[in-house]
């Protein structure tokens, strides 16, 4: 890529040149150019005022008692399961032995109808 210079080399100077009187007038000539716009009427602000209700000045005590009754079901429902799971009996762990692991496993074996080797294939590929 070659550098361009925009200076002509014998005299430093650049060769463009600003017509004689450009910038005298420009403001002049750059606003005849524009569009007039026309003067605007300030607009009017016209208000419609609505007849208040009953039910819209009751509105938020509606909503508050809403609250309300939601929080009180909340905590009654929450004091029940407390209650609830309080006097539950816990489950007893039930323990089993190795003939009941046994009996079990081999219950499983035969309906999905394995046996040792097919065990012993599955356990060493690592599939």
């Amino acid at each position: 890529m070659r550098n361009i210079h925009l200076t002509d080399d014998a005299t430093g100077r650049s060769p463009y040149k600003v017509p004689e009187g450009y910038f005298e007038d420009a403001a002049v000539r750059i606003m005849a150019s524009l569009p007039q716009k026309a003067e605007q009427a300030v607009p009017t602000v016209t208000y419609k005022i609505e007849k208040v209700t009953l039910f819209t000045r009751i509105k938020p005590y509606l909503y508050l008692a809403a609250t309300i009754c939601g929080l009180a079901f909340g905590v009654k429902v929450y004091e029940y399961q407390q209650h609830y799971f309080a006097e539950r009996q816990p489950v007893a762990a039930v323990q089993f032995t190795d003939d009941d692991i046994d009996e079990y496993v081999n219950e499983v074996c035969d309906f999905t109808m394995l046996d040792a080797q097919d065990i012993y294939a599955y356990a060493t590929t690592g599939e």
